[in-house]
C-alpha cells in the first residue's frame, strides 16, 4: 500500500480516497480562513508589519491556500496535499520568525502532520514533523540570542524555558494527531481489504447468478422453438389456407416470445430488451411468414427508447404480432403502396405507442372486435400493462396507447 517514494497507494483506495478528498478540502477552507483571520489580526496589532517582507509572504501563502481550495478539483490528491503542506509552513515561519512565541498562527503547525498522515506513510510524516521541529528550534536560538526580535515587542521572547515549553507542546501535539491517524490508516486499510474480498465474493456469485439466467432464457428460447418447430410441421400436413394461417399465427406468437428470450440471454443485462431490434427482427419474421401474396410492404419503426423491460416486452411483442399480422391478412390490397409503423417514445413516465398502417380500414369495428380472437388477445394484453388506448379505422388502422415505463 505503500511506494518507494513514501506515498500511500491512494488510487487503489477509490472509497477511502473520497473520503480523505472531503476532510482535506473541508480543513482547506476552515484553515484558510483561520489563517486569513489571524493575518488580518497580526496587521491591525502592529503597524509595521504592513508592507514587510512577512506580509507579503503571508499573503501569497494565504492567497494560495485558497486558489488550491477552489481549483483543487483539477490536480490529484497528493499534489494538493503537498502544496497546501508547503503554504501552511511558510504562514507558520513566517509568522513565527516575526512575533515568536506570541504568534497568532502558531496554532497552525499541528494542522502540518495532520495533513501528511492523509497521503504519506508513517515514516515521512515524522520526518515532517523533524522538519518542523527543527525550524522552530532555529528560530527559537535566534530569538534566545538576540538576533531577531519580535515586531511586538516581548521579553518572553528571550526566555529559554517558554521556547522549550513551545516545543514541547508543539511536539506532544503533533505526535498524538501522527499516532491516531496512524491507527486511523491501519483500521481503514484492513476495511478496504475486507470489503474488496466481499465484493470479490459478490462478484463471483453474481457471475454464477448471470450463467444461470443466461441457461434459464437459452433454454425457454429452445423450448418454444420446439413447440414452434412442431407447429410448422402441422401447419405443412393441413390443406385448408384458412387452417394454414391460424396456425402460422401460433407459430407467430410464439417465436415473439421466444425473440425476447433469445435477445435476453445475448445482452448483457438479462432483463433488458434491446428494443428497437426486437420489433425490427420480430416485424421481419411476419412479413416473410405471413406475407403469402407478396405484397410490397414497406415496414417503419421509430423507436426512441433504447431498451425495455422483459414484463413490458414480452406482451408488447405478442401485440405488435397480433397488429402486423391483420395488417398483412385483412388490411392491404396490391393496388396500393403498403406500409407499417411503429413509432415508441418516453414522456412524463409514459411509454407512447402508436401503430398505423395505411391499408383500407376496418368499415364495421365492433362486429370485427367481438368476433376476432386477435383483438381480445391484444384487449387482455393492453390491459395487463395497464394501458389507455384508443382505435382509428377510418382511412387504415391505427392503434394509440401509453402505459407505465416503470413496472410496478
Amino acid at each position: 500500500m505503500v511506494d518507494e517514494l513514501g506515498f500511500q497507494d491512494i488510487q487503489s483506495w477509490e472509497p477511502i480516497s473520497v473520503i480523505k478528498e472531503r476532510v482535506l478540502d473541508h480543513t482547506l477552507f476552515f484553515g484558510s480562513l483561520l489563517a486569513l483571520f489571524a493575518f488580518i489580526t497580526g496587521s491591525l496589532i502592529s503597524p509595521t508589519y504592513a508592507f514587510s517582507p512577512g506580509f507579503y509572504l503571508d499573503i501569497g501563502s494565504i492567497s494560495g491556500l485558497f486558489i488550491i481550495y477552489f481549483i483543487g478539483n483539477r490536480i490529484s490528491l497528493r499534489l494538493k496535499l503537498a502544496v497546501v503542506i508547503l503554504f501552511v509552513f511558510l504562514i507558520f515561519l513566517g509568522s513565527l520568525t516575526q512575533y515568536g512565541t506570541v504568534s497568532t498562527q502558531l496554532t497552525l503547525v499541528v494542522i502540518i502532520p495532520f495533513l501528511c498522515t492523509i497521503a504519506f506513510n508513517f515514516r515521512v510524516t515524522l520526518f515532517v514533523l523533524f522538519g518542523v521541529l527543527l525550524s522552530f528550534a532555529l528560530i527559537a536560538y535566534l530569538y534566545i540570542s538576540g538576533s531577531i526580535e519580535s515586531r511586538i515587542p516581548n521579553p518572553l521572547n528571550n526566555l529559554p524555558k517558554l521556547w522549550i515549553t513551545t516545543g514541547i507542546i508543539i511536539f506532544v501535539a503533533s505526535s498524538i494527531i501522527i499516532l491516531v491517524m496512524h491507527r486511523f490508516n491501519q483500521e481503514m486499510d484492513i476495511v478496504i481489504k475486507k470489503l474488496k474480498k466481499r465484493d470479490q465474493e459478490l462478484v463471483g456469485h453474481l457471475d454464477e447468478k448471470n450463467v444461470m439466467i443466461q441457461e434459464i432464457h437459452h433454454r425457454v428460447k429452445n423450448n418454444l422453438a420446439v413447440v414452434s418447430g412442431l407447429l410448422e410441421l402441422q401447419v405443412m400436413n393441413v390443406e385448408s389456407p384458412e387452417h394454414k394461417k391460424m396456425l402460422q399465427k401460433s407459430v407467430n406468437r410464439i417465436l415473439s416470445i421466444a425473440k425476447v428470450h433469445e435477445m435476453l440471454y445475448q445482452s448483457e443485462n438479462f432483463n433488458q430488451i434491446p428494443f428497437k431490434d426486437y420489433v425490427d427482427e420480430l416485424a421481419h419474421t411476419i412479413l416473410k411468414s405471413m406475407n403469402s401474396d407478396q405484397l410490397d410492404i414497406k415496414f417503419e419503426s421509430q423507436i426512441e427508447i433504447e431498451y425495455l423491460n422483459v414484463t413490458k416486452g414480452v406482451p408488447l411483442g405478442i401485440i405488435f404480432n397480433e397488429l402486423i399480422t391483420n395488417s398483412i391478412k385483412y388490411g392491404f390490397n396490391p393496388n396500393i403502396e403498403s406500409r407499417i409503423k411503429i413509432h415508441v417514445y418516453s414522456k412524463e413516465g409514459l411509454l407512447h405507442t402508436t401503430y398505423e398502417d395505411n391499408g383500407v380500414g376496418i368499415d364495421d369495428f365492433e362486429e370485427a372486435f367481438t368476433k376476432s380472437l386477435g383483438f381480445s388477445l391484444i384487449e387482455s394484453l393492453l390491459s395487463q400493462i395497464r394501458a389507455e388506448h384508443s382505435y382509428q379505422t377510418d382511412n387504415g388502422f391505427k392503434l394509440s396507447f401509453s402505459f407505465p415505463s416503470e413496472s410496478d
